[in-house]
């Protein structure tokens, strides 16, 4: 609030001013509840009276239509002939309220309504109340007015010069009273009525006593719409000197003459102005719409803050003016509130969130921001809280990094910061701890392991890194030595494969280590002699295949081993000429297909060997063929052919024979001869071998078989009745035509002898 009589702001609870012993303990109201009730009684006065009159006999129209012009002076007698009137056009709250008040109590001057009316309403204090204020101000004023005026005796009877020296001559107290008037006219907007032309200035009865109760009006310093264009800084208002402010200076009424007393009042009604101004002004500004919706925040009545905001204050530029300044405050307050752990998140979320459910743009974003404030710390709290958990548990680096998101504006900033260096300290005490000490691999693997994540964790840790440094030597000597000693075991029991991949799979963590490249070198050598030696013992067991394989499959390791290339090429060369000496032997015994598949075996092992190869065209080349299929017999005399095709067959020794032929001979009176086959081999073969035997059911006479090549006799051959199948080979010399005679060895004619088995041969 502000002290009514020098301006300054005061503390809610003084009861007077520490600066210049006002009284401060009465106010003036204004809501819009005591506003309609301040109508209500001015209506029922008025119907009382029609008119009153003052003391001069000037009779005051009273009748609701509006006054012709504002009171100038107070009347001597309220209660019986008038009554005193208050100006409230530094009460208005609300412009549509203000507007109606003032058309039923209009002046040219000022608003006006009966001083009776507000006393009985409570928005003044009654005059028993203000006397003791008044009459010690008012007797000041008037002693210090009247010795003026007694030293300018020769002025008394001068109006406008009487005025004039009290402007120059007034006492300190009396100087802020334009000053007052500026305030007022700056800082608090009236309704927008267009004012009237002024009625000429009412005559001042000089008979009339001056008493409290008068309030001056004041028009000066607004533009159409009820607000000043110039408005004085409030702390330029407060702290400087008050100053003799220049107008200009009004019209002068008629000098009319009367006593000294008539002049004298007009510095006390200026004192009384400005009291009543302040006195006002506070008290509107305390008990206002805009106050009793900020005290409903402050409350937790969020839902009455905010009817009261959108029914009172929202439309109204006055309570819209003094609830913004008290709504920013009050945001701060639920900040400082929340800081201190008065206000619970959870109450300082819902009291800034009621604050932006009001949707104005005056305040909307400071309480939004508020309330990221608000978040921010409170998630800056139990991330404190959450450090001093992991720290109590013994999980340090989880408290160290959540005592890092502690933020400055938070209380405990500190103390998290304290907390968080502590928590690394116990962090690498920990580590360091857990590290030392070790042997085995195992060991130091899971120490390399924490060190990283400690590096990670405090990279400018020397401590950490040498600590580091010292467990991956350690590693690697132990590693070594494992390895080693292993891979020594397996290379005893002949496993060189698996020493191998041992040393390898070591050498991929340490593939600069000489102990391990000097070891993997021996080892290889020993695994090749090894290999070399286990194919010949293949080879000599004549499993050819085995050691190619087990060369191949070395080689595959080694690629570029000369060793063990060699050894492949001896075992593919002992695989190669065992089967080209198997198939010579089976060729030479006329078996050529046992000769071709032996080849043929050894080629699907090794299709690419060129022996191989040729060996099988050769046997191709040479392989015997069917005569009955290539050329069998054209034409001769007692022959019968005999094809796989057909379902005839001959019978030797009791067993059935499908292909061949058949020759007998008969020779005699009307007899045919002997046995003849005539056959075109075309030249191509060197020789014919062919099985021979009689024909079951003949009789027993040896013949005499003469074969003919081109002609020429190549071959006799004695057949035997009795010897069942027999075999012969006859040359042909790559003859053309082959012819088979069949004559008796004794007599005239020979049993049947049938052919088989008839194979030409390259």
């Amino acid at each position: 609030m502000f002290c009514h009589k020098c301006g300054r702001e005061l503390n809610d609870d003084v009861s007077r001013c520490p600066f210049c012993n006002a009284d401060t303990s009465a106010y003036l109201k204004d809501d819009d509840s005591s506003l309609r009730e301040i109508l209500r009684l001015s209506e029922e006065l008025n119907e009382e009276s029609d008119t009153a009159t003052d003391s001069s006999g000037v009779e005051i129209d009273t009748d609701g239509e509006g006054f012709t012009e504002p009171l100038t002076e107070p009347l001597d007698t309220p209660d019986d002939e008038g009554e005193e009137w208050h100006d409230c056009s530094v009460t208005e709250s609300l412009e549509e309220d203000a507007h109606q008040l003032r058309k039923e109590f209009d002046t040219s001057d000022g608003f006006y309504i009966p001083k009776v009316a507000a006393i009985k309403a409570g928005i003044l204090p009654s005059e028993e109340e203000q006397t003791e204020v008044l009459q010690e101000e008012t007797a000041e004023v008037v002693d210090d007015s009247q010795e003026e005026i007694q030293e300018e005796p020769e002025q008394q009877e001068d109006i406008q010069e009487i005025e004039t020296i009290d402007a120059e001559e007034e006492p300190e107290e009396e100087e802020y009273v334009d000053e007052t008037e500026e305030f007022i006219s700056n800082y608090v907007p009236i309704n927008e009525i267009p004012e009237e032309e002024p009625e000429e200035e009412r005559e001042i009865d000089e008979d009339i006593d001056y008493e409290d109760g008068f309030v001056a009006s004041y028009d000066d310093g607004f533009t159409d719409n009820g607000y000043s264009e110039e408005r004085v800084p409030e702390e330029e208002f407060y702290d400087e000197e008050f100053e003799e402010i220049e107008e200009e200076e009004p019209e002068k009424p008629k000098k009319k003459s009367g006593s000294k007393k008539r002049y004298v009042v007009i510095p006390v009604l200026i004192v009384i102005v400005a009291a009543a101004g302040w006195f006002g002004l506070s008290e509107f500004v305390i008990n206002s719409s805009a106050s009793e919706a900020i005290s409903a925040f402050a409350d937790k009545k969020y839902d009455t803050a905010a009817s009261i905001y959108n029914e009172s204050v929202k439309n109204s530029p006055i309570q819209m003016w003094i609830f913004e300044g008290k709504m920013n405050s009050y945001i701060d307050e639920v900040l400082n509130e929340h800081r201190d752990k008065v206000l619970s998140y959870d109450e300082a979320k819902i009291a800034l969130n009621s604050v932006i459910a009001l949707d104005d743009d005056r305040f909307i974003e400071k309480a939004k921001e508020a309330l990221e404030t608000i978040e921010a710390l409170e998630e800056s709290r139990a991330a404190y809280a959450a450090g001093q958990k992991y720290f109590t548990n013994g999980d340090y680096i989880a408290a160290a990094k959540e005592f890092d998101k502690v933020i400055e504006s938070d209380p405990d900033y500190s103390k998290a910061v304290a907390s968080r260096d502590r928590s690394y300290e116990k962090y690498k005490e920990d580590i360091l701890s857990r590290t030392s000490g070790c042997e085995t691999v195992e060991e130091y693997r899971a120490a390399i392991e924490l060190l990283n994540e400690a590096v990670e964790n405090l990279p400018n840790d020397t401590e950490l890194k040498a600590r580091l440094d010292n467990c991956k030597e350690g590693l690697e000597e132990a590693v070594i030595s494992e390895t080693v000693e292993s891979a020594n075991s397996l290379i005893d029991s002949g496993n060189y494969k698996d020493a191998l991949s041992l040393i390898d799979e070591t050498l991929k963590e340490y593939p600069d280590n000489s102990t391990l490249l000097n070891l993997k070198s021996s080892c290889t050598d020993s695994y090749i002699s090894s290999s070399v030696s286990q194919a010949q013992q293949l080879v000599a067991s004549e499993k050819y295949m085995d050691a190619i394989d087990l060369m191949d499959s070395m080689l595959a390791q080694f690629p570029d081993n000369e060793t063990l290339t060699n050894c492949r090429n001896e075992c593919v060369n002992a695989y190669v000429n065992a089967a080209v000496s198997s198939a010579d032997e089976f060729m030479d015994a006329g078996n050529y297909e046992t000769a071709l598949t032996v080849i043929n075996k050894a080629l699907n092992d090794l299709p690419d060997n060129s022996t191989l190869l040729n060996k099988k065209e050769e046997i191709e080349t040479n392989m015997p063929v069917s005569l009955m299929e290539e050329c069998p017999p054209t034409d001769g005399t007692n022959l019968k052919t005999f094809t796989n095709s057909s379902t005839s067959s001959f019978k030797i020794d009791g067993k059935t024979y499908r292909e061949g032929f058949t020759l007998y001979s008969s020779n005699g009176w009307f007899a045919s001869g002997n046995g003849v086959a005539n056959m075109k081999i075309g030249g191509g073969y060197s020789r014919l071998t062919f099985n021979v035997g009689k024909v079951d059911g003949g009789k027993d006479v040896n013949g005499v078989l003469n074969v003919y090549v081109d002609n020429e006799l190549v071959d006799t051959i004695t057949i035997s009745s009795d010897s069942g199948l027999q075999s012969f080979e006859i040359p042909l010399n790559y003859g053309s035509n082959l012819r088979f005679e069949l004559s008796p060895e004794s007599g005239s004619s020979t049993p049947t002898y049938g052919f088989t088995n008839l194979t030409l041969y390259k």
